[in-house]
């Protein structure tokens, strides 16, 4: 499967947030950080990865 460049964002964003702090981030952290308005969004990213 070949990723988008937002897709490729968003993954690179979880695995440098996980190596840093060694957990995944938040749902509102996600959304924080890309500026998404819905959870639906992070879910909908966290689904095609």
């Amino acid at each position: 499967m070949k990723l988008t460049p937002k897709q490729k964002s968003f993954l690179a964003y979880v695995s440098r947030y996980m190596d840093d702090w060694g957990r995944a981030p938040s749902f509102d952290e996600i959304c924080a950080h890309f500026g998404f308005r819905s959870y639906n969004t992070v879910t909908t990213y966290l689904k095609t990865l």
